[in-house]
């Protein structure tokens, strides 16, 4: 699974010590200001919503046909997420609702089938994103 409400109730089915509810990769609530990202190698950023510009869903053209790229570009930094089932991620978005993003190991990506799951957080300048 790649979504979390926070405060939400926990599932008893266990795989591997992971409920259902907790293998997420994403968490939500109302009201957020701000977006976390823990990057795929450890490192935690946070970006205020009002200064996320615009974003863009795309399917990766390096990887199978269930991947996808995506990128939300801040005024000076682009994040780069990549997984599968993103749509879910993009309409969290569009309401204001991502607190935050992490990526999650690939034995729990089919966990939850119908959540979006994430497999790397990546942060870029925006300048080097120009180049």
């Amino acid at each position: 699974m790649s979504i979390k409400k926070c405060g939400g109730s926990i599932s008893s089915e266990v795989a591997g010590g992971i409920t259902r509810q907790t293998a997420t990769s994403v968490r939500f609530h109302e009201p957020v200001l701000c977006i976390e990202f823990e990057l795929s190698d450890g490192r935690v950023f946070g970006f205020p919503y009002s200064h996320l510009m615009h974003y863009r869903l795309e399917a990766r053209a390096d990887s199978d046909a269930n991947s996808e790229t995506l990128t939300l570009e801040f005024s000076r930094h682009d994040i780069v997420i990549s997984g599968r089932r993103l749509g879910g991620l993009r309409q969290l978005l569009q309401a204001g609702r991502v607190a935050s993003v992490y990526p999650m190991d690939s034995r729990y990506e089919n966990f939850a089938p119908d959540k979006p799951f994430i497999s790397a957080v990546q942060l870029k300048s925006a300048v080097e994103a120009d180049t």
